[in-house]
């Protein structure tokens, strides 16, 4: 996956809202090769997901918050929906995996795939939240502990009855 680094390329490039959008497009299309490399492997339900964290961490790590900064915070309107119409892509396609992960019961099956989404969408709207940012030393821990939050909850199921 590339290194997304703040550096002079624009020379390349028409100008910098050019290069942004391709950028986004290879850090994107890195990210769903990887994710399905995952999600195709023979891995247990809970391997995968665990190398999906991983994988999100990663993919956070590969864009300084300067430039999503930048992108959101600014009248970039084209790369927000380009990054809007990709997001909306792959959470279509998790909910889908998370319906066949129900379908092998990986996943509990009482839980509406629609509300996974929601909480999905959620949490990237808490990534945002710059009070809830303030909390943590960088997005990328944030990212972690969304992702881990949202997979296991809160409670520490080795050490609980919860029966």
């Amino acid at each position: 996956m590339l290194k997304y680094y703040p550096f002079r390329v624009y020379k390349y490039f028409s100008n910098k809202e050019v290069l942004a959008e391709y950028l986004i497009t290879e850090m994107l299309t890195d990210w769903h090769n990887e994710y399905r490399l995952v999600m195709s492997s023979d891995l247990a339900f809970t391997a995968k997901i665990n190398q999906v964290i991983a994988l999100e961490q990663k993919a956070s790590q590969n864009m300084s918050e300067e430039f999503l900064g930048d992108i959101f915070n600014n009248e970039f309107v084209h790369l927000q929906q380009l990054i809007s119409s990709y997001r909306d892509t792959y959470h279509a396609e998790i909910v889908q995996d998370m319906i066949e992960a129900q379908k092998n019961g990986q996943v509990r099956a009482d839980i509406k795939p629609e509300f996974i989404l929601y909480l999905l969408e959620d949490i990237g709207n808490k990534v945002m939240d710059e009070k809830l940012s303030k909390l943590y030393p960088s997005k990328q821990d944030l990212i972690l502990e969304l992702s881990n939050y949202f997979f296991y909850g809160i409670l520490n199921t080795a050490n609980e009855n919860l029966s």
